[in-house]
């Protein structure tokens, strides 16, 4: 304990010099000591999460090397997604007026023949047997040349539906509206 003689001189001499030079804080200083930070029972450390951000980094990667080898293939005319999207079996009992279609054809173009999948919508059914369908289809007009009709009674045989090998008149579902396009 202080005497109120040594307060008093304390005061004089040390706390009222020490209030010209410095400010007097509006609270005291203090420091409560806490726990270290350190992990808890299930958290996982730096070194676990960076293995797995590393691990799908390197999956998202090959994942789009595929998408893109998928979409080079395509435009070299090696299949498409389209083919994996489509049912097994035919669509005998669907097709109606309205089904989107994609049918195969063949042109020649500097003494090679091509290949070009032309997308259109059934307007009509003719006949369905257990072979093949006779449907009227109306053909997107970007993919016809100029002078052909846009309306067509085509066979669609039940041994071209989606190949595995493309071949002119094969044919299967449009599903455009679903492609997953890869920038």
């Amino acid at each position: 304990m202080f005497t109120p003689v040594e307060l008093l001189e304390h005061l004089v001499e040390k706390v009222i010099p020490l209030s010209k030079t410095h400010v007097v804080p509006d609270q005291a200083p203090f420091d409560l000591s806490e726990l270290p930070n350190m992990p808890k029972l299930g958290t996982r450390s730096k070194d676990i999460d960076r293995y797995y951000s590393s691990q799908e980094a390197a999956s998202n990667k090959a994942r789009l090397e595929v998408l893109k080898d998928r979409e080079r293939e395509e435009l070299m005319g090696e299949g498409d997604q389209f083919e994996y999207m489509n049912k097994i079996s035919w669509p005998k009992t669907e097709l109606k007026k309205g089904y989107k279609i994609k049918k195969l054809f063949s042109y020649n173009e500097d003494d090679e023949t091509k290949l070009i999948w032309c997308p259109g919508v059934v307007t009509k059914v003719i006949s369905k047997g257990d072979k093949e369908i006779i449907a009227s289809i109306k053909w997107d007009r970007d993919y016809i040349g100029i002078g052909e009709a846009d309306v067509s009674k085509e066979k669609l045989n039940k041994n071209k539906w989606n190949p595995d090998k493309p071949r002119a008149g094969a044919w299967r579902q449009d599903l455009r509206e679903k492609r997953l396009i890869i920038e």
